[in-house]
């Protein structure tokens, strides 16, 4: 018999962590599939470093709201157990995905690129640092849509602080025994030295899971934590174009967000701003049209469907550059045909 906690009915067992389960449930009151962590109370409350952990999760997931971060519904206790509900995601984590696939085309991770840039915009505002990003806490819908989770890591930052000053090592002896604190292959060099980081350290990992979705692989690999320093460091970046031949603007976009150097690394501005100037969307390329071909189109009164569709959707355009889906000042048009984003240049 299935059990139930509250209003929840735990089903499937989903995965298990070192301090969690992690169950696929069911909302008695509505029908709707949650996704359960159930993690033991007594543990809970004689590790610090846990319940720092599970109430940092629990605080920003509750003052952030995206489609592409993953929702929490609420913390429940009974006498030997903590239960975490959270947004359920049909489907897998982006690290099953590239597994699966071996590696994505450009155009397809550049799309999901997209969505984590959308998630990230929230992330910012609301002034947190993941510090734990990889594909494995990246979970994918079966309709394609993209959530961050795993938010146990992150850290607040104060409005006014440029960066962390003082941030405990990547060593932590807190919980039992001495491990490493989230993935170190996806951590930026200062986050592995201790040293003081900002919203940068963020960037670094983007980094590092796009280079993974494009090759399968990530660039920089060692076991030992100073031995992969040296290596981010000292070593160079290489693309195998030979499995996956990516364009030289993405390569070049992968180098800025990798740099070892926080004050060298891609602005936050410009890390968004390539996805909006890249212009990648889901759907089907109909019609390709600049600014002048448009006006050439109206004066020689060429009425076809799609230059009729076109001139109406011009009203539009504000609207869509105040949601950042069109490039200000880029003297491209835009336009919406049965319901697809139109793929443009630029001539």
């Amino acid at each position: 018999m299935n059990k139930v906690v509250d209003n929840y009915i735990l089903l499937d067992k989903l995965g298990a962590g070192q301090f969690a389960e992690v169950f696929k449930g069911k909302d008695r009151l509505n029908d709707m599939h949650v996704a359960v962590k159930v993690y033991s109370l007594q543990k809970f409350l004689s590790t610090p470093k846990l319940k720092e952990m599970i109430l940092n999760e629990i605080k920003a997931l509750q003052d952030l709201n995206s489609t592409n971060i993953i929702h929490f519904y609420k913390m429940l206790k009974t006498t030997n157990n903590i239960y975490l509900v959270y947004e359920y995601c049909d489907s897998h984590t982006l690290e099953d995905y590239i597994i699966s696939k071996k590696f994505l085309s450009e155009k397809e991770a550049l799309q999901l690129m997209k969505q984590l840039s959308n998630a990230f915009k929230e992330i910012l505002m609301k002034n947190i640092i993941h510090r734990d990003i990889k594909p494995s806490n990246i979970l994918l819908t079966s309709t394609g849509v993209l959530k961050v989770g795993d938010f146990g890591l992150c850290k607040f930052l104060d409005p006014a602080q440029e960066q962390l000053e003082k941030l405990e090592t990547i060593i932590n002896h807190a919980i039992e025994k001495t491990v490493i604190v989230g993935s170190p292959i996806y951590m930026a060099p200062e986050l592995l030295k201790g040293q003081p980081i900002n919203k940068k350290v963020d960037l670094y990992s983007l980094g590092i899971v796009f280079y993974e979705m494009l090759f399968g692989v990530c660039p920089f690999e060692d076991s030992n934590v100073e031995n992969l320093i040296y290596k981010i460091e000292k070593g160079s970046l290489n693309f195998p174009l030979e499995r996956n031949g990516i364009s030289l603007k993405t390569q070049n976009f992968i180098r800025e967000m990798l740099r070892p150097d926080p004050y060298l690394r891609i602005e936050w501005d410009k890390f968004f701003g390539f996805f909006e100037e890249t212009m990648v969307f889901p759907g089907k390329v109909e019609y390709l049209m600049t600014n002048e071909e448009n006006n050439r189109n109206n004066n020689n009164n060429k009425n076809n469907f799609l230059g009729e569709r076109a001139v109406s959707f011009l009203d539009e355009l504000p609207k869509m550059k105040e949601i950042g889906l069109f490039p200000p000042n880029s003297g491209i048009f835009l336009f919406i045909y049965d319901n697809n984003f139109l793929n443009h240049r630029k001539k």
